[in-house]
């Protein structure tokens, strides 16, 4: 199930998140958070219990793992068949960068109750903000959910073509207050891989998979 749907500002998103997350903390000392991809800017250290990430961090306690590789998982799944799934899981401005998000959509689910995701809007993915490329260009993926939907997370793989698609070009926006997409969910994840991961059969299917983002 996924809530708080909301596309706008990251650090105001953040900040509300931290709020909520202390709270939560203050109301009940067994309530455990842990951040999936965290490393990175440490804005999550003073609620995040434990850090799972490929680079360690000396600020918490950390599981160092390359988060497309199931079996480095392992370590994360021993803990939490031990000692219980986590209250809340964060995973921010991660899931753009990564091979296998879909491994990180299905484990986040096993290993806490509920939590927070966020990754940069359509918007931002559109716009010429590091250079004449559209985008970030270490990101692989651009996230969306639609109205039609609004109980799905859909994956879009960024392809070359996207530089040549002029009639998405229109999506690209710079300002901070729609930088990026963000939500909670609860017991589960709902995700889809644009066309269920296949990119086919034919070019111009192709196309019209990526009008879903308009």
């Amino acid at each position: 199930m996924l809530f708080n749907i909301r596309v706008g500002n990251t650090t105001a998103g953040r900040e509300t998140l931290l709020q909520f997350l202390r709270t939560q903390k203050q109301a009940d000392p067994e309530f455990s958070v842990i951040d999936v991809g965290g490393s990175a800017g440490g804005w999550s250290h003073s609620v995040a219990d434990w850090i799972v990430d490929i680079n360690p961090v000396d600020t918490t306690r950390c599981f160092k793992a390359n988060l497309n590789r199931y079996d480095d998982w392992q370590v994360v799944r021993d803990y939490v068949a031990e000692h219980g799934k986590f209250s809340f899981a964060i995973c921010s401005h991660t899931l753009e960068d990564i091979a296998n998000p879909m491994l990180v959509l299905e484990m986040l689910p096993q290993i806490a109750d509920q939590g927070y995701i966020a990754v940069p809007s359509k918007y931002r993915e559109f716009a010429r903000i590091e250079g004449a490329h559209l985008g970030y260009i270490h990101h692989r993926w651009i996230f969306n959910i639609r109205p039609e939907e609004p109980n799905l997370f859909v994956g879009f793989p960024k392809l070359g073509f996207l530089e040549y698609a002029t009639e998405l070009h229109r999506l690209g926006d710079t300002s901070s207050a729609i930088e990026e997409l963000a939500f909670r969910w609860k017991d589960r994840i709902p995700y889809r891989i644009v066309n269920d991961d296949y990119l086919g059969p034919t070019s111009g299917a192709v196309k019209e998979y990526y009008r879903a983002l308009l």
